[in-house]
C-alpha cells in the first residue's frame, strides 16, 4: 500500500533538477507563453498545447525539425509571427 507519509517526507528532502532558462524553453513553455501573449494583446487563443509540441515536431519554431528546447529569441520572434497572422 502507497504510504502519503512517506512520500510527502521524501518530497521534502529529493534534489530538484535545475530548469533555468538557459536549458531554454520546452514546446509546452512556448504554448504558455503564446497563451499569455494572446490575452495580453485581446486575441482569442484557440490552440491546444499539442499543436505546439507538431510545431516543435516540424521545426516551425526555430526551423529544426525535432528540436526539443528553444532560445529566447526563437520564442519571441515564434509567437510574434503566431500574432501577425492572427491580428492581420
Amino acid at each position: 500500500m502507497i504510504n502519503i507519509d512517506r512520500i510527502v517526507a521524501a518530497s521534502k528532502t529529493v534534489e530538484l533538477e535545475d530548469t533555468t532558462l538557459e536549458d531554454g524553453f520546452t514546446a509546452y513553455g512556448v504554448y504558455k507563453i503564446a497563451k499569455e501573449t494572446f490575452e495580453a494583446v485581446g486575441v482569442e487563443f484557440e490552440m491546444t498545447s499539442q499543436r505546439f509540441y507538431n510545431y516543435a515536431k516540424n521545426g516551425k519554431i526555430n526551423g529544426v525539425k525535432g528540436a526539443k528546447r528553444f532560445t529566447e529569441d526563437e520564442v519571441e520572434g515564434f509567437v510574434a509571427q503566431l500574432i501577425a497572422k492572427a491580428t492581420r
